[in-house]
């Protein structure tokens, strides 16, 4: 599960601990709001702006295709299994 887990956002994950960074945090709630940028800007409490920045910066470390339907599909489940490993760790 671990390496499913890097495969589909280690990127994000080692950039948020270099950089304090919320850029997985935001692809949950922009996959959860099905790219509602309203609506996941509002959740985040930022302005439409950052929210462009950090969804730029998710493409750049996840490649261009990361929200076609396969591998939305794969970020939602590695998301998940992200969030039980760091229950069981934690």
């Amino acid at each position: 599960m671990e390496s499913f887990v890097l495969r589909y956002i280690g990127p994000l994950i080692e950039e948020d601990r270099k950089k304090n960074s919320d850029l997985l945090k935001t692809l949950k709630i922009y996959l959860d709001r099905n790219g509602s940028k309203q609506s996941v800007a509002d959740e985040l409490h930022i302005v439409r702006q950052s929210l462009y920045y950090r969804l730029e910066k998710i493409k750049e470390l996840l490649g261009e295709d990361y929200m076609c339907t396969k591998n939305k599909l794969a970020l939602q489940l590695a998301i998940q299994a992200y969030e039980l490993l760091s229950m069981e760790v934690g």
